[in-house]
């Protein structure tokens, strides 16, 4: 298996792609209420964050849009969605994850204050408050962003320069890895189909070059990581702008990833090779077997012609 892999450099491209979307939610959140603190910063960043999902699932629907309101201290409504200048939505984000912050927000729920607007959560919080609700014989449910609160406190701890944090690196790592090893193979059954490849070679490929472009995403990530916290560190008390821990982390990131890439090319063939010579031999026998089955049912029919 020789095969050039593509797909890891796109997934290295991704990540460096990730860094930059992080920092331009990091730049959003500057005035934001909170957005100056390590415990409210993460709050701002889910705002900004569930604010682009809501914008992505309406991006055919050009009469309609989700922003943020004005006030970045409203009391009860996070962002509004608008269709055709009319509201039709109010949502209130939720990004606690402590029993006193789901206590406190059951207890706002009791009160009334949220009867007209729809609650949206991390998945943490999402799942802490929809527990203690469904314990407390509470109706109003909790709606999840699809969004980690590992992710929040990332994207919270690179806007007030808070040292990386090992869980929400592993966050980052994990989402990353799924991109490339996605990308990858989607490029790898695409050539394969061209190609005429069996199942089990197309199978091989997949498991090869998804493992290269897994460790070169993996490290691509920890670099660009590590490399944006420790200058956000170095920066933190000085007047140059947020984009300097964002350029550290992206050139980070493809420098790392790059070299990754040249190392682990071709690493897992023979791996490769090996599950696809299994897969095909599966293939195969199930193919054997199904051939035999066909040819004993087709020899009943024949007997009972004869009769």
């Amino acid at each position: 298996m020789t095969n050039k892999n593509e797909g890891k450099k796109i997934g290295v491209g991704a990540e460096a792609g990730r860094e930059a979307y992080e920092y331009s939610v990091v730049k959003r959140m500057k005035g934001r209420a909170g957005s100056g603190s390590p415990k409210g910063a993460p709050g701002n960043a889910l705002e900004i964050l569930a604010n682009d999902n809501e914008n992505l699932s309406h991006i055919f629907e050009s009469d309609t849009v989700t922003r943020l309101t004005k006030s970045s201290t409203a009391k009860q409504v996070d962002a509004v969605t608008m269709r055709a200048n009319k509201v039709i939505e109010r949502f209130q984000y939720k990004d606690t994850v402590s029993p006193a912050g789901t206590q406190k927000t059951l207890n706002q729920v009791k009160s009334g204050k949220y009867r007209q607007v729809q609650l949206r959560g991390t998945n943490e919080a999402t799942e802490m408050y929809n527990s203690a609700a469904r314990a407390k014989g509470v109706s109003k449910r909790m709606e999840s962003t699809g969004i980690s609160h590992k992710t929040t406190q990332r994207i919270g701890d690179k806007c007030t320069n808070q040292p990386v944090k090992l869980a929400s690196l592993e966050d980052a790592v994990k989402g990353s890895a799924a991109i490339a090893f996605g990308v990858t193979a989607a490029i790898e059954i695409g050539k394969s189909v061209a190609n005429g490849d069996t199942v089990g070679e197309c199978a091989g490929h997949v498991v090869s070059k998804g493992a290269e472009s897994v460790l070169s995403a993996a490290a691509a990530t920890v670099a660009a990581e590590t490399a944006a916290s420790a200058v956000g560190g170095l920066l933190a008390s000085s007047a140059i702008p947020v984009v300097g821990p964002a350029v550290a982390g992206i050139g980070a990131a493809l420098l790392v990833g790059g070299v990754v890439s040249e190392v682990t090319d071709g690493v897992f063939d023979e791996i490769g090779d090996d599950i696809g010579d299994v897969v095909d031999d599966i293939a195969f026998g199930v193919s054997d077997v199904a051939f035999n089955v066909s040819e004993a049912i087709k020899d009943v029919f024949d007997i009972f012609l004869l009769w």
